[in-house]
């Protein structure tokens, strides 16, 4: 089959952006990604690239009146989410011909095929993932949702239609970066869904959207060079607030520190490695290219997150 999958991303997540790519290229023998490019920066250096199985889309082919009235208002990363549903709604309207769009955060990275996620979807019209946080963590759901919108798969239908329609105006109406009066973002909108529509599918597959806010309940382990999470092979894993330092450190988010050692290597190293390799691919396009570097958290602040998430356990 062919994968249709969508990301939305500026220049700041283009080093992530391309290393999602990458995975997917390993993975996937038969695909198309869209990116909505937020800047001329992004779009300029994705173009120079001139990567195959790409549609770059920017900014001003999805703008309307209302998205615009709500720009100014917010900052990039709840603009991206406003346009999330905006996004996906032009695709299906531009290509009527596609079956299924899914759309992906710019920080996750494939791991195995896709195949397995696709196979459950089966007569179901989109697909969720839950947060699945751990017995300790169980409290976050109150103010971060219970479900991931970093990967969500529609089927072209009028399910997904009426559903996007829904999304889109509940995110122009309020989509920021707090938890207020039981929203986050344009995530805890999805809670609602399978109230208001049928087949909402949440998935099964624990390799699937799998975040370090919840890998310490599970044992990974490798076979034949594959990562398996329990005993079910990891396709696709979210490095939800992972930095980048400088072209050789990285940082992971605070759940990393408290993981232990064989998660670490067998899932963040490889994936560094890869981000590695992206940025030395860029700095042969734009060796000027010095966006998406962040500051390094503190010695003192990490062993503040430590103890806070210790804790939390107690």
């Amino acid at each position: 089959m062919t994968y249709n999958f969508c990301t939305i991303f500026n220049r700041n997540y283009l080093y992530k952006g391309l290393t999602l790519y990458y995975s997917i290229i390993k993975h996937c023998s038969n695909f198309k990604l869209w990116i909505l490019c937020l800047d001329d920066t992004t779009f300029t250096t994705l173009r120079k690239m001139n990567l195959t199985n790409i549609e770059l889309v920017t900014l001003n082919k999805i703008e309307d009146e209302k998205l615009l009235s709500v720009k100014r208002g917010r900052n990039t990363g709840e603009y991206s989410w406003t346009c999330k549903p905006v996004f996906l709604l032009f695709i299906l309207k531009n290509y009527p011909d596609i079956e299924i769009i899914t759309y992906l955060d710019a920080d996750l990275f494939f791991f195995s095929s896709p195949e397995p996620i696709y196979k459950e979807l089966s007569n179901n019209s989109i697909m969720i993932t839950s947060h699945r946080f751990p017995p300790e963590k169980k409290y976050r759901e109150k103010t971060k949702g219970k479900y991931n919108a970093g990967l969500i798969i529609f089927k072209n239908n009028q399910t997904t239609k009426d559903c996007l329609e829904l999304w889109k105006k509940k995110c122009l109406e309020w989509c920021f970066h707090r938890y207020e009066e039981g929203k986050l973002g344009d995530q805890m909108y999805l809670e609602e869904w399978s109230k208001l529509f049928p087949g909402i599918h949440d998935i099964k597959q624990i390799g699937v959207n799998l975040g370090p806010w919840s890998l310490s309940q599970y044992n990974v382990k490798i076979k034949n060079n594959q990562i398996f999470i329990n005993d079910e092979p990891l396709i696709l894993f979210h490095f939800h607030s992972s930095k980048i330092i400088s072209f050789s450190k990285f940082e992971p988010s605070e759940d990393y520190f408290n993981l232990p050692t064989r998660f670490k290597k067998s899932i963040y190293t490889p994936y560094f490695g890869e981000l590695k390799k992206v940025m030395e691919k860029i700095k042969i396009i734009d060796n000027n290219f010095h966006y998406g570097f962040s500051q390094q958290l503190d010695f003192i602040k990490k062993i503040k997150q430590i103890l806070k998430n210790l804790r939390q356990k107690i």
